[in-house]
């Protein structure tokens, strides 16, 4: 007889996209939730290239995958210099997070360095990632 602990029994939230796939699992899934943190870092990796880029963030809805991205600094046109990933991880909901490392560059000010997570989930057929402000 097999005993789940209730936190082996929740269930990771199941993340479909075209072109992008976030797969959940329970536990003992490690496969599965390899593959979901390993997406999750990919789609913000290739968001902050484009912002990199100096593209606007809703350059990203056009995808595939369709992407929508909140962080206010990108929203004031403030430029990203370089970012580096410290870490993604699930959330004890199962929610993907993505610690970055970012350098940002504000007209003539000297360029300021700060780490901040960013959160995953999906809504109407896209990925929303948004900034968590308490970061």
């Amino acid at each position: 007889m097999m005993h789940w602990s209730r936190k082996c029994a929740a269930w990771l939230p199941f993340l479909v996209l075209p072109g992008l796939t976030f797969v959940g699992g329970g536990c003992g899934d490690g496969g599965a939730q390899q593959k979901l943190l390993d997406d999750a870092q990919r789609s913000v990796e290739m968001s902050l290239d484009k912002w990199m880029q100096g593209e606007e963030p809703a350059s990203l809805l056009a995808g595939p995958p369709a992407i929508e991205f909140f962080d206010e600094d990108w929203n004031r046109s403030v430029e990203l210099v370089e970012y580096t990933v410290h870490s993604t991880y699930l959330e004890t909901n199962g929610t993907p997070r993505c610690a970055v490392d970012l350098t940002l560059k504000s007209g003539d000010r000297p360029p300021e360095q700060l780490r901040v997570t960013y959160e995953m989930v999906t809504k109407e057929n896209r990925l929303v990632i948004a900034r968590d402000p308490m970061s």
